[in-house]
């Protein structure tokens, strides 16, 4: 085979290839471009985001039912030291025409400390928390007002920091308790009753103050 041979299918090849290329360029813009894997994009960046705050994108989705499991620190949330760790929130989105229902499960592990006996405790905390998202005039009057926002036509991201945030401090108990049969601690010497005893003598409580003495014990 000559030179002039090896050259011509050399340059043969080439050609071939670069048509490949072409023709896989093309199929991958087509992919990359097309509704199907935009939504497809959005949900998976909704799944993965929420290292910050919790935002969903919803521009661009059809009507039907989506699901999204979310995270976020809690100081990115403006959560006090209570809240350590991460709040987890799975998300239920359900589009119908210019409608959006929204639910979702919050939780987070909680750190306080007893109320009766001063130790330091965690316990998990847990709600649920949904509203409505509608346009101004698409407002159905059956809807509790307090779980209704107004939203502008178009809107396309659901921004969820604030309301995940607020939901979370409302479900601290106003009482915290380290266990229900907290003995707490004596009111004589301080020492922890649910861990031992102490010496102290038991004063005879005067009748007059027998309800107040009840009442303490609630607390």
């Amino acid at each position: 085979m000559t030179i002039t041979e090896v050259l011509k299918l050399e340059h043969h090849r080439n050609h071939r290839y670069l048509d490949s290329l072409c023709f896989f360029g093309y199929i991958f813009v087509q992919f990359l471009y097309s509704d199907e894997i935009k939504i497809g994009f959005r949900l998976a960046l909704g799944n993965l985001r929420g290292r910050g705050t919790m935002k969903i994108q919803v521009g661009g989705l059809s009507d039907g039912v989506y699901q999204f499991n979310m995270a976020a620190d809690s100081n990115s949330l403006q959560l006090d030291g209570h809240f350590p760790d991460q709040v987890v929130a799975n998300i239920t989105v359900e589009k119908s025409g210019t409608q959006i229902f929204l639910a979702a499960r919050v939780s987070a592990e909680g750190s306080f400390e007893c109320d009766r006996c001063l130790t330091p405790f965690t316990f998990p905390v847990k709600s649920l928390y949904r509203m409505y998202y509608v346009t101004d005039g698409a407002a159905d009057s059956q809807v509790d007002p307090s779980e209704l926002q107004i939203v502008p036509p178009g809107f396309s991201v659901i921004d969820l920091s604030e309301d995940v945030r607020q939901t979370m401090l409302l479900a601290v108990p106003l009482k915290l308790l380290c266990t229900e049969n907290c003995k707490g601690l004596c009111p004589h010497c301080g020492t922890n009753l649910n861990s031992g005893t102490c010496t102290c003598t038991q004063l005879t409580v005067d009748s007059r103050w027998e309800q107040l003495s009840k009442l303490k014990k609630q607390i």
